[in-house]
């Protein structure tokens, strides 16, 4: 599609008035099809105009589902509720609580492609907003996301192009902002786009006004909304009365700068701080200072942007982060184990598996030796829910073992991830087909080994890869110390043919320290997955470039570390996950009991980029920002 490009050149500072600075008396309420001017409606205007949620100055449009109050918008049905509260307690809690976002949530701030292609300075000045919001060191987490239309996560908050007839009054509101709900930010910005588009107007207005949109979205009123009235509860150190706070993103009369991006004023950062104070963030950090903190890459909402989960077995807490520009983004977190699983054990590992198809990541969580094997199904907001909680083991596997291990994978090609069972050094090896309800049937009871590999030895290893781009996940069994790689390609029907049977290693590493591991990923994104071999304490990385014939090529020899991670301790670990959704694998480095994480943007020709090199373990802002 042709882009728009912005055709009005501005020889003097030009202004765009909110919507919720019309200086015209109260309209009588209008009503459509689907309103009723009834006393109800009145009650629920009163109730407004009571607890500073809109002024006399603004259109109020009341429709069956929403309220709208020039650029605010409210759910009829949460406002009702809020009422009905109010009646039995009139004190409300400070700040206009039910409109606050849950401590520490992110707002979530996801850009849909009903935008069309020609707006691009619309998707850029959404950006621009979001990283002013973030920027500011209001101890607050805007994400963004772009994400398709049918994703089957559902976002939070969607930026839309609308059209005048949405609006409580086409001619003046150029956009408006959903009020957050239950704790978490509003679901909707829209923008009023004939009235104010790409064609009339400039970047700098069109961030401004996503900036004050995005206020609204997490939880701000006005500072001002007519002579005298100030919106919602006054916060202490914040303008009040008729000189209102002028300089404010969230001033309801701001005269936007076409030419300037509006900076947050005093009053903008104390009332960011007072409602989402720096305290409650602590959560959000997890310093990665024990020994045995454990890492797995999840994509817990099915945007195909993989963050992970960092979790202290035996501790009971487990945190999930998403990687953002150059930092990480807090989802959730909890300090009781998670879905019922209580993470008690020092033996507790963590799996991520896609088992019932629905692209987000769910979780298996096993506890080896005790027979204990939970499934958990991702809600798609950082929330997992219990469908498994077995104590005899899974699909046949008793996990009576200490040494026991889970590995994930799609043998069969189906979408539907399934699960590998190991014993090292007992030659038992099983796999369970998903049948999409949480339920797994063993396809695979073998104590001799699998695909030529005798699983001997307690050293034994096995890696989930595509090896062949065909769909259908293969195996890779090594036993570190002795140069011995295998890989079993899967013929879809749970068995497996040798096609590499190495004792020398593979692709020019060795194997010979007890040590090596191997992860899989696709480094150049052409659907085959490669191996990563590394060495920890010996700062030997290297990386085979799948040939999709079970051949693999060198194309890193590293023993220098890669991506400015050094690898020079004995407990560092390696993971693999596609962060931003490109389609090639990037890797995440740990030094656990050392509050070491790195993260590796592939360049997809076989070097890294280092985006992120934290010291101080993971936080919503690594650098320390907002975090106690």
């Amino acid at each position: 599609m042709k882009i728009i490009k912005l055709t009005i050149k501005l020889l003097m500072i030009t202004f765009i008035i909110y919507s919720c600075s019309k200086d015209d008396s109260l309209e009588e309420l209008r009503t459509t099809n689907s309103t009723t001017a009834d006393e109800n409606d009145l009650l629920i205007k009163e109730y407004l105009f009571k607890n500073g949620l809109a002024s006399e100055n603004d259109d109020i449009l009341i429709t069956k589902e929403d309220i709208l109050a020039g650029d605010m918008v409210y759910s009829r049905a949460y406002l009702e509720l809020q009422m009905s509260e109010q009646k039995s307690n009139e004190k409300q809690l400070a700040y206009f609580d039910p409109y606050r976002m849950n401590y520490g949530n992110a707002a979530n701030i996801l850009f849909y492609n009903g935008i069309p292609q020609s707006q691009p300075q619309w998707r850029a000045a959404l950006v621009r907003a979001v990283n002013i919001w973030n920027d500011a060191n209001l101890c607050l987490n805007v994400r963004i996301s772009f994400i398709n239309s049918n994703s089957p996560f559902i976002p939070k908050t969607n930026v839309v192009l609308a059209n005048p007839g949405s609006f409580s009054n086409p001619t003046s509101v150029i956009a408006d902002a959903r009020r957050p709900e239950n704790g978490r930010a509003g679901k909707r910005i829209r923008i009023n786009f004939q009235t104010f588009n790409a064609s009339n107007t400039t970047d700098e207005a069109m961030t401004n006004v996503l900036v004050h949109e995005i206020g609204h979205a997490i939880g701000f009123g006005h500072t001002r909304l007519s002579r005298n009235v100030v919106t919602t509860t006054h916060i202490p150190g914040t303008a009040t009365g008729a000189s209102g706070d002028f300089s404010s993103v969230m001033w309801a009369s701001a005269s936007t700068s076409t030419t300037t991006v509006k900076p947050f004023s005093n009053g903008d950062i104390i009332a960011a701080r007072a409602l989402y104070p720096s305290t409650a963030m602590n959560r959000q950090q997890y310093n990665l200072s024990g020994a045995i903190d454990q890492i797995t890459p999840v994509d817990h909402n099915g945007d195909g942007q993989e963050g992970f989960t960092v979790y202290a077995p035996s501790a009971q807490r487990i945190n999930f982060y998403d990687v953002q520009g150059n930092g990480f983004d807090f989802i959730s977190n909890s300090n009781a184990g998670i879905a019922g699983f209580d993470l008690k054990s020092g033996k507790d590992r963590i799996v991520a598996l896609d088992y019932d198809g629905d692209q987000d990541d769910d979780l298996c969580l096993y506890r080896p030796g005790n027979q204990v094997v939970y499934i958990a199904r991702s809600n798609g907001n950082g929330s997992y829910t219990n469908i498994v909680a077995s104590h005899g083991g899974l699909a046949g596997f008793d996990m009576k073992s200490n040494i026991d291990k889970v590995v994930s994978l799609d043998y069969n090609g189906d979408g539907k991830d399934d699960l590998c069972f190991i014993r090292p050094g007992s030659q038992v090896v099983y796999i369970g087909r998903s049948n999409g309800n949480g339920t797994f049937t063993n396809v695979v009871a073998s104590h001799g080994g699998l695909a030529g590999f005798d699983m001997k030895s307690g050293l034994d290893q096995v890696v989930a890869l595509d090896y062949n781009g065909d769909g259908k996940d293969d195996l890779c069994f090594y036993r570190p110390g002795s140069q011995v790689v295998y890989i079993g390609r899967s013929n879809g029907n749970g068995t497996f043919t040798n096609v590499v049977a190495s004792h020398g290693g593979l692709a020019g590493f060795d194997m010979k320290s007890r040590l090596d591991k191997v992860v899989a990923l696709d480094y150049n994104g052409d659907g085959k997955d490669d191996l990563c071999f590394y060495r920890p304490g010996s700062q030997v990385v290297y990386i085979a470039r799948s040939n999709g014939n079970g051949t693999f090529t060198n194309i890193v020899a590293s023993h220098g570390g890669l991506a400015g991670f050094d690898m020079k301790s004995t407990i560092d670990k390696v993971v693999a996950m596609d962060y931003d959704n490109d389609g090639d694998d990037d890797i995440c480095f740990i030094r656990p009991g050392s509050q070491v994480i790195y993260i590796a943007r592939s360049n997809g020709n076989g070097t890294f980029t280092n985006l992120v090199s934290s010291h101080v373990g993971v936080a919503s802002n690594y650098t320390g920002n907002c975090i106690n």
